[in-house]
């Protein structure tokens, strides 16, 4: 057990503080955050994400809406609530992150340089997860959380549906690079 106040509790907050600055650096490096130093751009980026997720929001909508019409799912004409499509993204999403994470860390060149820098190697192999596990969140929020919220809304679900959504995909973003980086190390060989 690390104690905060010790030794072992020091080397713990300096492992967090390597880690953070790992993973910022590598995340300032590959995003591309340019617009931050105009306040100008930076509102336009905001409210151009804003619209681009209210887009993919309304299209999904539209869509459900229109299968509901049609009756393509069902006979009474309601759209099933099925575990397919949770699994069909799940798995989708982590055959990409391996494809990803096997090519990130064992054969980026960026790997020459953080291994120099004087942090143990489990850092730098956990701040390319942390990168990953960002990348993920953001393709879940600007896709697959307005899929799901296009669905909230065609099945006429409560308020409280919305923001536990959002809540619950900060957690289950993390599972398909958890397992992703597991079969990322069998895979490392099979790409080579």
């Amino acid at each position: 057990m690390i104690k905060i106040g010790t030794k072992n509790g020091g080397e713990f907050r300096q492992a967090v503080r390597q880690l953070k600055t790992l993973t910022m650096m590598q995340l300032k490096e590959k995003l591309d955050l340019s617009f931050v130093r105009s306040f100008r751009k930076t509102l336009f980026k905001i409210v151009w994400l804003i619209v681009e997720f209210a887009a993919i929001t309304a299209i999904c909508t539209l869509i459900f809406n229109y299968v509901k019409i049609l009756g393509v799912f069902s006979l009474v004409g309601d759209i099933p609530e099925t575990v397919m499509t949770v699994i069909l993204l799940f798995f989708l999403s982590v055959i990409s992150s391996t494809i990803g994470l096997v090519k990130s860390l064992y054969f980026a060149k960026d790997n020459m340089v953080l291994l120099t820098f004087p942090v143990r190697p489990y850092l730098a192999f956990l701040s390319k997860l942390a990168v990953y596990y960002v990348y993920e969140l953001k393709k879940n929020i600007m896709f697959t959380v307005p899929i799901f919220i296009a669905y909230g809304i065609s099945k006429s679900y409560t308020l409280a549906y919305y923001p536990w959504l959002l809540f619950l995909f900060v957690f289950i973003s993390i599972w398909p690079v958890l397992i992703a980086a597991l079969l990322s190390i069998p895979f490392m060989f099979v790409y080579q």
